[in-house]
């Protein structure tokens, strides 16, 4: 993990921290679910969002991002060609959790149960390719997180 920020009062950066909280904003759980996509997409290609960049880099980098939300904001977005390769159902669910715009971001809920219905899928290909394996039993253990979490619905996100 990546720490920064500096002396007193700075902003702690973390190579798992949603743009918005990079720009000062506070925790809510669509930053949870940028950390939990941040956290899946390393699990899933053993690369970071953020690899090879140091805490200053990655500083810039969310800020770029925050400050140009919805869009990029000229950093190049997640790559998810090796998840894609293996299910474009995952992939569009880690694009779906790494939007710069926490609006546009889905709910843990959400999260969980798509992972659901991509496990079924990953179930339903034959489960015969390494890439196939590997991401049924992460999302598998994904899911059991979640339930673990015994999640309940915050005040962001209307109930």
């Amino acid at each position: 993990q990546h720490g920064g920020g500096g002396g007193g009062g700075g902003v702690v950066v973390s190579a798992y921290a949603a743009p918005e909280v990079a720009a000062g904003s506070e925790l809510s759980s669509k930053t949870d679910v940028w950390a939990f996509g941040c956290i899946f997409l390393e699990a899933a290609t053993g690369r970071g969002l953020w690899e090879g960049l140091d805490d200053e880099q990655i500083a810039r980098r969310l800020t770029a991002v925050h400050s140009s939300s919805p869009t990029w904001g000229g950093t190049p977005p997640p790559d998810l060609s090796t998840v894609e390769a293996t299910s474009s159902d995952l992939a569009k669910l880690l694009s779906d959790c790494l939007q710069p715009s926490p609006a546009a971001r889905p709910t843990m809920q959400r999260v969980r149960d798509e992972l659901e219905r991509v496990r079924g899928g990953l179930q339903e290909s034959g489960g015969g390719s390494q890439d196939v394996s590997i991401l049924g039993r992460l999302t598998d253990s994904a899911i059991k997180r979640l339930e673990l979490l015994a999640l309940q619905p915050s005040a962001d996100e209307g109930g």
